[in-house]
């Protein structure tokens, strides 16, 4: 099928290790990796939530917001990855320099059932250390 293939030909194209899911694992956050504040107490699918990126460190990090963002959601004691809809990115990473704040948007995909979420990102910094910090959680009505 063809969606098929392009999927895989996009995930032969992303270098190793920009490409982790929501669910995957790139070991403990980092002490100085950037943090990601929802400010949206709620949300509905179809719409976004505000978000403020924040790198209080002195390192520089850089992201991918399509690419290696992700929402998952509260499931009893766990989180766990949403379903994400097949999305095309482009392959360019944006620098969070020292410092520096972010305001922000990330999509809340149609679709999905109600309940509470939060965000994930995967960050990398300039010596190849990669952080997924999460969000606090906000509530998709």
């Amino acid at each position: 099928d063809l969606q098929v293939e392009v999927a895989q030909l996009l995930s032969d194209l992303v270098a190793p290790g920009l490409g982790l899911g929501c669910g995957d694992s790139v070991g403990p956050v980092p002490a100085d990796s950037p943090q990601i504040e929802v400010r949206s107490a709620t949300a509905v699918p179809g719409g976004v939530v505000a978000l403020r990126l924040r790198n209080a460190s002195a390192t520089e990090w850089s992201y991918n917001l399509c690419a290696n963002g992700g929402l998952q959601r509260r499931e009893g004691d766990a989180w766990v990855a949403a379903p994400e809809p097949f999305i095309v990115c482009a392959l360019v990473l944006t620098v969070l320099g020292p410092g520096v704040v972010r305001d922000t948007q990330f999509p809340v995909w149609l679709g999905l059932e109600p309940g509470v979420y939060r965000v994930r990102i995967e960050f990398r910094r300039g010596d190849g250390v990669v952080a997924a910090p999460v969000s606090n959680a906000f509530l998709v009505e």
